[in-house]
């Protein structure tokens, strides 16, 4: 009986032992997930997002992403867009699209919903808020389709132009292959009419800055807004800051944090490169384990802050912020401003009354208030009237005119009067002493 046992356990083990081999080598393959990237050319921007969100899906899933990109580059041919997309879709080792660039992104966004037969990540959405690209729920309305977006950013940035500069009419540099990509820039501008009462004038422009600031309005004070223009390095993108500084152009940059130390005046937004590359990265993982886009969120929070370029303010002839800009502002380059002689608050507060047109005014006007109560109460106090009257005639005597007739009379009075009540002067007293109050 112990002999039959022991043959049992001698079979049972043969039997088991190659399953848990199976399972073991199982358990140590690593799978690959392949992402192709759809890219419209070299760029400074999106080049750089590459490498971040390469670097953050490194963290979060070591090597078992692997980014497709030599083959699905358009070299800034919008020819070429489209039928790079449908070699990756039809490319059975891609498992997600990363759309790295504008023309891309309004690519995969026109796509049919039946042909998006894979997960993709857009990474340029412009002007999402218009369109219906966002569902109430805040998630993607596009099937399989997702991506990342500040919706206001465009809005609050114009908001600021016209702060700046009070001007109704906003200018914006666009590199001529996104003005040609998007396909609701005519929406978004009557948006922008409508909703914030602005009319935005486009201007594209091309890697050769000259060519457009030859083409560009020369006009002081001309509000322009500068929103990514991912063709021109930082060098070129400097060179046009300052041209636009010297013809007394007011420039807010998308970019804010990162285009104003290159000599943009203004910016609201700070640097998101790291929170976006994250998030981009995060919601492709979620992706390619099977989690579908319509449960990934677009938004992403920011805090905005206004900064602003010391040295292009003192350099923009005809600018200057106002107070309030200034209590608000952090600035850049601020050693351009020289601190003052200490001063005590005392003397602050005797320096502002004797400069303040607004407490001169005040002054003025509590004055005239008083004199006015004061001539209203002049009609109840006692009155004291004197008169006084004298006539002397001289007649002649025809008798004896040597001793001519002479008569005189005069007169002499005083009248002390009281007014006791009047309601229209009482009425009076009233008004004048609430306008006082």
């Amino acid at each position: 009986m112990s002999r039959f046992l022991l043959l049992l356990v001698a079979l049972n083990s043969l039997l088991i032992a190659p399953q848990s081999i199976a399972q073991s080598s199982a358990s140590n393959a690593t799978i690959i997930y392949r992402v192709g990237v759809l890219k419209d050319g070299p760029s400074w921007y999106f080049d750089r997002s590459l490498k971040e969100i390469a670097a953050e899906l490194q963290d979060l899933a070591g090597a078992t992403v692997a980014f497709v990109e030599s083959s699905l580059d358009a070299q800034h041919d919008p020819t070429k867009v489209a039928p790079l997309l449908k070699r990756a879709l039809e490319d059975e080792q891609i498992d997600l699209i990363y759309a790295c660039g504008v023309m891309a992104t309004e690519a995969v966004k026109r796509l049919p919903d039946a042909l998006r037969t894979k997960p993709i990540m857009a990474g340029a959405i412009q002007f999402s808020d218009v369109g219906g690209l966002i569902t109430p729920d805040g998630v993607s309305s596009k099937p399989n389709l997702t991506f990342i977006t500040e919706p206001t950013r465009v809005d609050s940035d114009l908001a600021l132009l016209r702060k700046l500069t009070g001007s109704d009419t906003v200018h914006v540099l666009i590199d001529e292959l996104v003005f040609e990509a998007i396909d609701n820039l005519p929406d978004t501008r009557t948006q922008f009419r409508e909703k914030l009462g602005i009319e935005s004038v486009m201007h594209p422009i091309g890697p050769a800055i000259e060519e457009a600031l030859d083409r560009f309005p020369d006009t002081p004070g001309l509000p322009v807004y500068i929103p990514l223009l991912p063709r021109i390095e930082s060098l070129e993108r400097q060179r046009l800051y300052d041209e636009l500084a010297q013809r007394g152009a007011i420039t807010v940059a998308m970019f804010g944090h990162e285009e104003v130390p290159l000599g943009a005046l203004a910016g609201l937004a700070t640097d998101l490169s790291a929170p976006i590359a994250r998030r981009t990265a995060l919601n492709m993982l979620q992706m390619l384990q099977g989690v579908p886009a319509d449960n990934l969120s677009v938004y992403l929070p920011v805090q905005d802050r206004l900064i602003i370029n010391a040295r292009t303010a003192q350099n923009t002839p005809g600018w200057s912020p106002t107070y309030e800009i200034a209590l608000e502002a952090d600035f850049y380059g601020d050693e351009v401003y020289y601190d003052g002689e200490p001063i005590r608050i005392d003397q602050a507060m005797r320096r502002a009354r004797a400069n303040n047109v607004e407490v001169a005014i005040a002054s003025a006007a509590l004055s005239s208030q008083v004199a006015q109560l004061n001539i209203a109460r002049s009609g109840i106090r006692p009155r004291v009237d004197l008169s006084a009257d004298a006539r002397h005639a001289t007649y002649d005597s025809r008798i004896d005119p040597i001793m001519p007739e002479r008569q005189g009379s005069a007169s002499y009075g005083a009248q002390l009067r009281q007014v006791l009540f009047s309601d229209a002067i009482f009425t009076n007293i009233r008004a004048q002493r609430l306008g006082l109050e």
